[in-house]
């Protein structure tokens, strides 16, 4: 079974300035492992697109922290251990 750790895509590790993205991809779908070193609000990289929120579906898990998502009228807050799915049409 194909896996992506970030061992396995320490090739593609970039700094984002407040973090680093580590991706890989398996079977055309796209793993990121996202660690990020302080708080931020990254709806400014989505300016541009439609809505200016994000198409794409989203995955994960929060390992710890707090993580948000915003939509048009309402948002989701998943913690430590949350395991979640975030449809189309979200803002980070």
């Amino acid at each position: 079974m194909p896996k992506v750790s970030k061992t396995s895509a320490a090739a593609t590790m970039q700094d984002i300035g407040v973090g680093q993205v580590w991706e890989g991809v398996v079977d055309g779908y796209e793993i990121s492992f996202l660690d990020l070193r302080e708080s931020t609000d990254m709806a400014p990289l989505l300016r541009g697109l439609p809505d200016d929120l994000c198409p794409c579906p989203h995955w994960g898990y929060v390992t710890e922290g707090r993580l948000t998502f915003t939509y048009k009228e309402h948002a989701e807050v998943f913690e430590a251990g949350d395991g979640f799915y975030v449809p189309p049409g979200h803002s980070p």
